[in-house]
Formats: C-alpha cells, structure tokens, sequence
C-alpha cells in the first residue's frame, strides 16, 4: 500500500475501527544496520514511510528487526551486533511518534542471543 492513497488508508482505518479491531502493527522489516551505506539509507526512508502509514492507519506501532551488520545475511550473527553501535543503530534518526503511547518497536532474532531492543518515542530501554 502506498502512503499517498490516503483513501485507501481511510477507508482501512475506519473500516476496522468500525468493527472494534485495532490494528497492533505495520511491519517494516528492513534492515537498518545494512554495511552497504547506500542500502542502509534505503531501508532507511522504508522504514520512515511504514512508520507514517502507522499512524495514518491508526496502528499501534510499527516493527522492525534490528537488523545487523552482517554484510550476508541482513539478521544474522555479526561481531558487531552487541555492540554500543548496534544498540544506538547509528544508520540514522527516524520521526518519533507523534501520538501517545505509539512506537517503533525492533526484535533482536534469537539468532543475536534472543535480545529485544524496543525504541519508545526515541528512548531506549
């Protein structure tokens, strides 16, 4: 779905609205650590358009994996994926949420030592 059919997007939030459903999440699923920098940016502006149609949508959030550094496998092992970098996800800043209670969340696959890295309105915890 794309961002700029916003008629489409009404019509899917009020549609489920109408029938007391909530829509918990957009997926994202890019990969935001990529070491290519050019596909890091990419993945980037993907991510930062699903986050927008989260909140046309009215979803709760917007998920993502964390991704990795691995230059392979975009959620595979990789030296640097416990690092204090992986942690800050240095590729770049996304919007925050600007609704209450509404987040960007991103799994660490068991794969990376079963970790959750969870960024609510921009704060790690």
């Amino acid at each position: 779905m794309k961002l700029e059919d916003k008629e489409r997007i009404r019509a899917i939030e009020e549609g489920f609205k109408a029938e007391g459903v909530v829509i918990s999440e957009v997926g994202a699923w890019k990969n935001l650590l990529d070491p290519d920098g050019e596909k890091r940016k990419q993945n980037f502006d993907y991510v930062a358009t699903r986050l927008a149609l989260a909140e046309a949508v009215g979803a709760i959030d917007c998920v993502d994996i964390a991704g990795s550094y691995s230059p392979t496998v975009w959620y595979g092992p990789h030296p640097k994926n416990l690092s204090r970098e992986f942690f800050r996800c240095d590729g770049g800043e996304l919007p925050q949420a600007d609704r209450p209670g509404e987040a960007e969340a991103r799994e660490v696959l068991p794969g990376d030592d079963g970790l959750e890295l969870a960024r609510h309105g921009g704060a790690l915890h």
